[in-house]
């Protein structure tokens, strides 16, 4: 049972209880907002922990990735000298004669087309019938023509970098012809 009256009037004891419960709820809302501005500080440093380490653990781990860069870069090379080496070998063990035409024409590609390839002569591998070993190695002998003795230089160069021959031997001599040079180049396997 009341002992009181409150003789205010209907609008003024809205606004009172009004501010009551806002003050009230306030208080709650205000509490709420520190305990989460707390936990968003502690995730918020858990965060820079764990990124602080994951920083240390790169920068420990840089130089296994350099590692992993340079293995990779290796075996790309590697790859290479392997195809090169498989090349030369099945040049060198079969010899087809297609495969000497391009290697020639490849050749004559760097002379900028100034070398004329007139005669190819291949001769096989000798070997000694009572040994077995390999009496006189298999060769190529190229003739032709040239503009001028840098052209078969170039050539002979190109032929050289390809690494199928063993020795390539370059003999040029005037031709009849005061425009151009006549040449021999033997390579040998």
């Amino acid at each position: 049972m009341k002992t009181y009256l409150n003789l205010l009037p209907q609008e003024t004891q809205r606004a009172q209880v009004a501010r009551l419960r806002i003050r009230q709820w306030s208080v709650v809302w205000l509490l709420s907002a520190g305990v989460l501005a707390v936990l968003a500080g502690v995730e918020w440093r858990r965060t820079q922990l764990a990124q602080q380490r994951r920083e240390a653990a790169e920068e420990h781990y840089a130089p296994i990735r350099k590692l992993q860069q340079s293995n990779r870069e290796l075996a790309e090379r590697i790859e290479v000298l392997q195809k090169r080496e498989s090349l030369a070998l099945s040049l060198s063990n079969e010899r087809p004669l297609l495969a000497l035409l391009g290697i020639v024409g490849r050749a004559s590609q760097a002379a900028e087309g100034r070398v004329c390839v007139q005669q190819l002569q291949w001769s096989e591998a000798r070997r000694d019938p009572h040994t077995g070993e390999i009496a006189m190695p298999a060769a190529l002998r190229l003739d032709g023509l040239g503009l001028d003795y840098l052209s078969i230089a170039r050539f002979a160069a190109a032929l050289r970098d390809v690494n199928v021959f063993a020795h390539v031997q370059v003999n040029a001599s005037n031709s009849d012809d005061q425009d151009s040079r006549s040449y021999s180049i033997e390579c040998a396997f």
